[in-house]
């Protein structure tokens, strides 16, 4: 008897709940006065390449093999849109903050990344720009703007300039002296997000502020929390819960992995599901003769917006972290056919 007066008040309860909660939409609001048109955002990418523009909430993944550029890639992307006034965050574990502070800059500046981290300049005004470069990235002004300012006003004129309003969040490794310095002031010194910090740090930023763009650089060196899980299914359930807080907060992602092997490039290396959350997946990838005349080749492999499976011919600068296109394009098997016969055999050696 008790069984049966609790099986009647849930099916009472649900019934109640249902009758509130599952009303249809009304179809005139629905079809005659939804926006079409999707809110395509500038990824800090060339512009003549198609996936320069992906919809809020979408995730691009970058996937290539060691050497070939890719972080030098993500800096381009975090240090255009950065500038151009989003608010970013970035979780680095490939390299400490201070390294990718100094590519901005060289991005930036287009002084070589080498002279900066030395200190050691090879043409004059090389560290004026590098000085400018700081400025441009603290300051609410461009390059162009404040290289004018600094030569009729000097470093007052800069120093006189409105603090950006956006931020730049960035998750990664100290050196020893920038922990000297939190030791110093008896603060504790951050640490490298988890893969829950990661997705809370997506929802709580954005509750503070619109988070517009979400960098990771490299997904398979994130620390998961739950270990018992092998590092594929780890990388697998991270990708899902993130492509989902994208999609929630309206955040762009763009994540980064090493590649599988030589002859798969495209395919991401630990987990291969990445490529089915994604809206679009790139690699960087040149023939040995490209590589011989500083060419390299962007493939697009996934692509949900616009045409896949393309390959985009690019000059390389790595120097200062930037890819030029040629305006050269070809079918990704165009490529394949000819990178395999260069490489048959390479994954077995």
């Amino acid at each position: 008897e008790k069984a049966k007066n609790s099986i009647f008040k849930l099916e009472n309860y649900l019934s109640d709940g249902l009758a509130k909660d599952m009303s249809f939409e009304d179809n005139e609001e629905l079809f005659l006065h939804t926006d079409s048109v999707l809110n395509f955002k500038n990824i800090g990418f060339p512009k003549e390449l198609p996936f320069s523009k992906l919809p809020e909430g979408a995730m691009l993944l970058i996937t290539s093999r060691s050497k070939t550029g890719k972080t030098s890639l993500l800096v381009g992307s975090l240090t255009e849109n950065f500038i151009n006034g989003a608010n970013c965050y970035i979780a680095s574990y490939e390299i400490p903050r201070v390294s990718l502070i100094n590519r901005m800059l060289s991005y930036i500046s287009d002084v070589p990344l080498q002279e900066i981290n030395e200190g050691i300049y090879s043409v004059s005004d090389s560290s004026l720009r590098v000085l400018v470069a700081r400025y441009v990235l603290s300051k609410n002004v461009d390059f162009k703007t404040a290289s004018r300012i600094m030569l009729e006003q000097g470093e007052e004129g800069l120093r006189a300039l409105p603090t950006r309003d956006n931020k730049l969040i960035i998750k990664a490794s100290l050196t020893k002296d920038e922990l000297s310095k939190y030791k110093a002031k008896n603060k504790k010194a951050p640490t490298l997000p988890t893969d829950l910090d990661i997705l809370k740090d997506v929802r709580d930023y954005n509750k503070v502020d619109k988070l517009d763009f979400v960098y990771i650089d490299y997904i398979s060196l994130i620390p998961f929390i739950d270990s018992k899980n092998s590092r594929e299914q780890n990388i697998a359930n991270f990708s899902k819960a993130l492509k989902l807080s994208l999609l929630e907060t309206s955040t762009v992602g763009i994540v980064l992995s090493q590649s599988k092997s030589a002859q798969e490039f495209y395919m991401p290396l630990y987990s291969q599901a990445i490529t089915l959350d994604c809206d679009a997946s790139i690699s960087i990838q040149p023939t040995k003769e490209q590589n011989e005349n500083s060419l390299t080749t962007i493939h697009l492999y996934v692509a949900r917006h616009t045409e896949g499976y393309m390959s985009y011919e690019c000059e390389k600068h790595l120097e200062v972290q930037k890819f030029i296109p040629t305006g050269n394009s070809v079918g990704l098997e165009d490529f394949l056919e000819k990178y395999n016969k260069e490489n048959k055999g390479k994954d077995k050696k």
